[in-house]
């Protein structure tokens, strides 16, 4: 641009403020009629923008975590305890999904403290989310056991349908890290002479209405649930491979991929 008709520009812009100024001073900024006019549009700016705010939050996918274990309570202790297994994964969930405005994440309790089931179950339904991710980790005497199991709610469950779909989704994404996941339902059936109780584990084909029962978690709870066993704390394998910060964080980006493709939402990098 020449130095000309770059003048030329800056004479045209000065003369477009000193027009607006003066349009400005003759505006009758007293009359009543001017500064309600003025009140109502700053009403609907601040308006428009709070409903937009507003329609984004409640937008949002509301998923709540939870930490089986915790503070004094250790769950399974093997070569490491459960409870820092459950906390450990949690945190780095939680950290991705804030991350994603998509989301809106709760937790069942804070890190570092344990709360028992019915407490867990009774805020899970007052925060009414979406569905809940139960993060814990498996554990038995007989050591050679590995892998990762998956539980949905029963069949006979009204969530049934919801929570076998996210439990899929889950054990897909772990699935893609060659990772051996079960999917299927626990029951429990209790040993007539001393009420103890023996877990049955069926596979996510079997229908079946075995008329036993199942994770108070999922008993209790009004929305969907799945349960996550992730490794066997008792496995030097699973332990070596999972019980690390870069374990952890994979079990976390694993599990968010999951929500991500219940929810039919794009995974992203967060």
């Amino acid at each position: 641009m020449s130095e000309r008709s770059s003048s030329g520009s800056h004479r045209k812009e000065n003369r477009l403020v000193k027009n607006i100024r003066q349009d400005l001073r003759q505006i009758a900024w007293k009359d009543p009629i001017v500064i309600l006019l003025c009140i109502l549009l700053v009403f609907l700016t601040f308006g428009s923008t709070m409903s937009a705010c507003s329609g984004a939050s409640q937008n949002r996918v509301r998923v709540e975590l939870d930490a089986a274990y915790g503070g004094s309570d250790t769950g399974y202790q093997g070569i490491v305890n459960e409870a820092d297994v459950c906390q450990s994964i949690v945190n780095d969930l939680q950290a991705l999904l804030k991350k994603d405005k998509r989301f809106q994440v709760l937790l069942t309790h804070e890190a570092g403290t344990s709360a028992s089931v019915s407490e867990r179950a009774k805020k899970i339904n007052q925060d009414n989310p979406l569905f809940v991710v139960s993060i814990h980790a498996d554990g038995n005497p007989n050591a050679a056991l590995s892998g990762m199991h998956v539980y949905a709610d029963i069949p006979s469950s009204k969530n049934h349908e919801a929570s076998l779909k996210l439990a899929q989704a889950a054990a897909n994404a772990f699935a893609s890290e060659d990772w051996p996941v079960s999917t299927g339902y626990l029951y429990y059936q209790p040993y007539e002479s001393d009420g103890t109780y023996e877990m049955k584990f069926v596979s996510s084909e079997d229908t079946s209405d075995y008329q036993l029962d199942t994770l108070e978690m999922m008993k209790q709870c009004d929305m969907p649930v799945i349960v996550t066993n992730q490794f066997y704390v008792t496995n030097e394998a699973d332990v070596s491979a999972w019980a690390n910060e870069d374990g952890y964080q994979k079990a976390a980006q694993d599990l968010y991929n999951a929500i991500c493709d219940y929810n039919g939402l794009e995974r992203r990098s967060v």
